[in-house]
């Protein structure tokens, strides 16, 4: 599944973003998320961008977008909440990282006037409370970071964490929210794509 250092292999990249791809094309075409089953397209904004797909992987870019979700979803303000109060639990295990555990990875905020985009970061290191690692793809709405940038984001500012273990995702609470919010025909066949299983 990877190195224990959370460092990833191209192929291991390019299935943990058609994981991500199939839960934002899905979402896209029910039409919502959460139990209010929210018309993607009718909310007002402000936005914030909460799943992000890599360019490079081989799919159809007409596809290849984020999922636009309004600020005040509680569904996906309550997951990055229960990611911030957790975040002690990531941080425990990237550092001294067990037999089967792998793809060590946060998600921030990037904002660029208006626009919130939340991105994942990949090769996490931590400093004194700041968690420091690359940008894991290029963004559709921001245009001040793009995929591979070296930044900076202290612990407590995080929307999200996730690694895998043993095939099991641990994290990904933003993930989760979306995962959730498919059909479930989608959902099952997002779960037989992803590299991970979801409990």
């Amino acid at each position: 599944m990877g190195a224990a250092n959370g460092r990833s292999s191209p192929a291991q990249l390019k299935r943990f973003a058609e994981s991500i791809n199939l839960i934002v094309v899905a979402v896209t075409i029910e039409g919502g998320l959460g139990t209010g089953n929210v018309d993607m397209k009718r909310i007002v904004c402000p936005w914030m961008v909460v799943a992000l797909l890599v360019s490079g992987c081989n799919r159809n870019r007409e596809i290849d977008h984020a999922v636009r979700v309004a600020d005040g979803n509680p569904l996906m303000n309550e997951a990055m909440d229960n990611a911030r109060r957790s975040v002690d639990r990531f941080i425990a295990a990237m550092q001294s990282p067990q037999h089967g555990q792998s793809e060590f990875r946060v998600k921030c905020a990037f904002i660029d006037g208006e626009e919130v985009e939340h991105i994942w970061l990949d090769q996490v290191t931590l400093k004194e409370n700041v968690f420091c690692g690359f940008v894991f793809n290029d963004p559709e709405y921001v245009r001040n970071v793009s995929a591979g940038q070296f930044v900076a984001v202290p612990t407590k500012e995080i929307s999200d964490w996730m690694y895998i273990q043993d095939g099991r995702l641990v994290g990904g609470f933003t993930l989760r929210v979306l995962r959730d919010a498919l059909h479930p025909k989608e959902r099952a066949a997002y779960d037989q794509r992803v590299p991970f299983r979801v409990e």
